[in-house]
C-alpha cells in the first residue's frame, strides 16, 4: 500500500557546520549589528570607518581584536508595582 523505498521526503539532512572561530566570536560581540539588507557588520566606533557595512570579514577582525566585549543578557525590567516595596 505505501512505497518505503527511500525515493522522496524521508533523506535526512546533515547537521550544519560549526561556524569559523572568528564568525563565532564576532556573533557572540556586543558590536555584532547587521543592517537592513541583512548584512553583518561591526558597528564599534574604531571599527566602522575602516570597514563599512557592507565588506564587514570577521576572519581579518575578530580574532585579534582588543575591542571584544561579549554580549549582555537582558534582564526583565520589574513593574512598579514591585517598586512600592523598595524604600528610597
Amino acid at each position: 500500500m505505501f512505497d518505503d523505498s527511500g525515493a522522496g521526503g524521508s533523506a535526512r539532512e546533515a547537521p550544519a557546520p560549526a561556524p569559523e572561530p572568528a564568525v563565532a566570536r564576532f556573533r557572540a560581540c556586543r558590536w555584532h549589528d547587521e543592517s537592513d539588507g541583512g548584512a553583518e557588520y561591526c558597528r564599534h566606533g574604531e571599527v566602522l570607518p575602516y570597514t563599512g557595512r557592507n565588506g564587514f570579514s570577521p576572519q581579518a577582525w575578530c580574532l585579534d581584536c582588543a575591542f571584544y566585549k561579549a554580549r549582555r543578557k537582558t534582564t526583565p525590567r520589574r513593574d512598579a508595582e514591585d517598586l512600592d516595596d523598595l524604600d528610597f
